[in-house]
């Protein structure tokens, strides 16, 4: 699949920055400063980002000035594909309807989910969306630990049921069993992982009095002196 067109929607700055077209294997931007070129590249980045923790947030990245009709189902970033000759089979294979089709446009919104249509075809996905699906719900009721646990377990927990829940967004169905064993090992090394433990705030106990030496026989107790007695006169 080759990137061919994009379009950013609802980011920052950019109400709607029409189709932007990629010519051959260079794209130039040109525009003044705080025009707003960086703020497309980057929403254009998070469409599919490497880092997967780099995701559209719907607190910072909506337009200001609009937060009252913030709505993460808003799409964000529109990209047009263009097919090669094994795709084009891939794609007839999975459908009854008869086409030859050479692009398709993949639509991600605010809550990272994805969707995909066939220009000239809207009725090929129609009866089977990536979203909302059973998955979804699934992944939405994914349950955290509720008993007392350390911290850092805890973290781990929420860690593994968001990268889930990201993996099931973006339609990745076939990477949810490789995060079995991946979590497993991760939940297990949080589990044995033994915190420092804390100091108390209670003063320090009083070390114990020392006992009084007890006379012995090898130290003999001298005799109080007998009083003096003055003659009578």
């Amino acid at each position: 699949m080759k990137l061919t067109h994009f379009r950013i929607l609802k980011y920052r700055n950019i109400q709607d920055s029409g189709k932007v077209e990629l010519l051959g294997n260079l794209t130039c931007l040109v525009g003044k400063n705080q025009s707003g070129k960086t703020v497309l590249l980057r929403a254009l980045h998070k469409f599919n980002p490497h880092d997967k923790s780099e995701k559209y947030n719907l607190s910072s990245d909506w337009p200001r000035g609009e937060r009252e009709n913030k709505d993460e189902k808003q799409v964000v970033c529109e990209a047009t594909f263009e097919l090669d000759q094994q795709e084009k089979d891939e794609l007839a294979a999975i459908t009854s309807e008869t086409m030859d089709v050479s692009k398709v446009v993949v639509k991600k919104n605010y809550a990272g989910q994805f969707e995909v249509e066939v220009p000239g075809h809207p009725n090929v996905f129609q009866d089977m969306p990536l979203h909302p699906n059973v998955i979804d719900d699934l992944c939405r009721e994914i349950p955290l630990p509720t008993d007392p646990v350390g911290a850092q377990f805890a973290n781990v927990s929420k860690s593994c049921a968001e990268e889930i829940r990201i993996v099931a967004s973006e339609g990745r169905y076939g990477d949810l069993l490789s995060l079995v064993e991946k979590h497993t090992g991760l939940l297990k090394n949080a589990r044995t992982t033994v915190s420092p433990a804390e100091p108390t705030s209670e003063p320090p106990a009083e070390p114990p009095a020392e006992p009084t030496a007890e006379p012995t026989a090898e130290q003999p107790v001298e005799p109080p002196a007998e009083p003096t007695v003055s003659p009578a006169v």
